[in-house]
């Protein structure tokens, strides 16, 4: 089930932009469902009710996001199951790696520096907004049950477009 979060940030205006990276702000989302995966489209929608700043802004934020799907390792490509609600649309649902929660949930919750409002920087190891390309890959198994396999590092487009929409 979902895990109810507490971040250490209050801001008083809620349209306050956020001191977390997107990898953090995109693990509070899965986190906080109910079966602890999202689309894209449920990702955009979480951070928006509950980041208004996100609201409003530019939606190169939405490119962000994606761009930290595709390559920060926690996160995991998942393909629908022919029960999903939907599953006759494209896409993928979008997991967090067992066992890399729990760094998510301390950058959520670590305390906050009075000066800046942000994070001490030992705090932040997890949620660098761009981590390096590496040839680890992701696999999700597509509509006809064959798996095909994305590396960060092939010479074609890092975005599986399919899993987007």
């Amino acid at each position: 089930g979902p895990i109810h979060i507490v971040p250490s940030w209050n801001p008083i205006n809620k349209k306050e932009k956020p001191p977390y990276s997107y990898a953090t702000i995109i693990a509070h989302a899965i986190l906080s469902s109910k079966e602890r995966k999202l689309t894209l489209n449920e990702i955009y929608q979480w951070i928006t009710e509950h980041y208004p700043y996100y609201t409003n802004s530019n939606l190169g934020w939405q490119n962000s996001v994606r761009h930290n799907l595709s390559l920060h390792k926690a996160f995991v490509k998942v393909q629908r199951e022919t029960s999903d609600p939907g599953q006759s649309r494209k896409g993928c649902f979008w997991t967090i790696q067992p066992g890399k929660e729990q760094a998510f949930i301390d950058n959520l919750e670590a305390p906050m520096t009075k000066r800046s409002g942000r994070r001490r920087s030992s705090q932040l190891s997890v949620g660098m907004p761009y981590p390096e390309a590496t040839s680890d890959t992701a696999q999700c198994t597509s509509s006809n049950s064959s798996v095909y396999t994305t590396t960060s590092s092939s010479s074609s487009s890092l975005y599986d477009y399919e899993c987007y929409y």
